[in-house]
């Protein structure tokens, strides 16, 4: 087994206090996962069926010999990626102090790696899928929220806010 990860987190918040907008608050984080395992496999005391077919359908198979070793390897190359931008409002009107935000958000992740694999000839009963056939998969997000506090009795605060997304595929493969 061999696990590897590289991450980078990068965030700030920068105060502007102009009438339109208080603060500007930004994060950034990616990572990137590097797994890999093997495994080797020794069928029963009986042969066990190998599919050797690369796509669905019937076909003739063979059998393992007993003494067959299966070499089974398994490679993840598995990526993530957010980035947020946060706007923020604030202040007094009257008795009311009001808090407004407004943001956006993305997210990305995805996998290239190989997937589970095998060296040799016979995959002791399985379909080698690459992990890079399954599209990376995006998310897209606005939102807002309005906070307002009222000075009745000890306060009373209201909050309302609305968030949409949107979710998309980058298209490299078809599922």
């Amino acid at each position: 087994m061999d696990d590897r990860n590289l991450s980078i987190n990068l965030n700030g918040s920068w105060l502007l206090n102009k009438s339109w907008i208080t603060s500007l608050k930004y994060v950034f984080n990616t990572s990137m996962t590097r797994q890999y395992a093997r495994q080797q496999m020794a069928p029963s005391a009986l042969g066990v069926a190998n599919p050797g077919a690369l796509e669905n359908g019937e076909y003739l198979t063979e059998f393992t010999p007993d003494n067959y070793l299966s070499d089974i390897r398994n490679l993840s190359m598995a990526y993530y990626t957010t980035a947020k931008m946060v706007a923020e409002l604030s202040g007094r009107y009257g008795k009311v102090y009001n808090k407004a935000m407004l943001g956006v958000e993305w997210n990305n992740s995805g996998n290239t790696g190989k997937g589970q694999y095998y060296e040799g000839v016979r995959p002791m009963s399985f379909r080698p899928e690459p992990f890079s056939d399954i599209p990376f998969l995006n998310q897209v997000a606005v939102f807002a929220e309005e906070k307002a506090t009222l000075p009745i009795g000890k306060n009373i605060a209201h909050v309302a806010g609305r968030r949409t997304f949107y979710l998309y595929g980058d298209g490299s493969a078809e599922r």
